[in-house]
């Protein structure tokens, strides 16, 4: 269960590290090293392309398919 929890905050803490790059070029953006689905987009080559760290890229592979937008600087 710890090792879920530490997954999932990973994830968080990529995902809003590099929110900062959404305007930068889609070359430009950066992702995490270890990972290719968590940063801003993602650099896979296909939905089941995961790497070092695969349950973080997971994570963050589902928050960038979900379904549900919440807007900046709301509840």
């Amino acid at each position: 269960m710890v090792y879920g929890l530490m997954t999932i905050l990973i994830c968080l803490v990529a995902v809003e590290s590099f929110q900062f790059s959404q305007s930068l070029e889609r070359e430009k953006r950066q992702i995490v090293k270890g990972t290719k689905w968590c940063g801003n987009g993602n650099i896979a080559d296909d939905y089941d392309d995961l790497v070092l760290l695969e349950d973080t890229d997971k994570c963050c592979r589902e928050h960038d398919h979900c379904d549900v937008i919440i807007p900046i600087n709301s509840s």
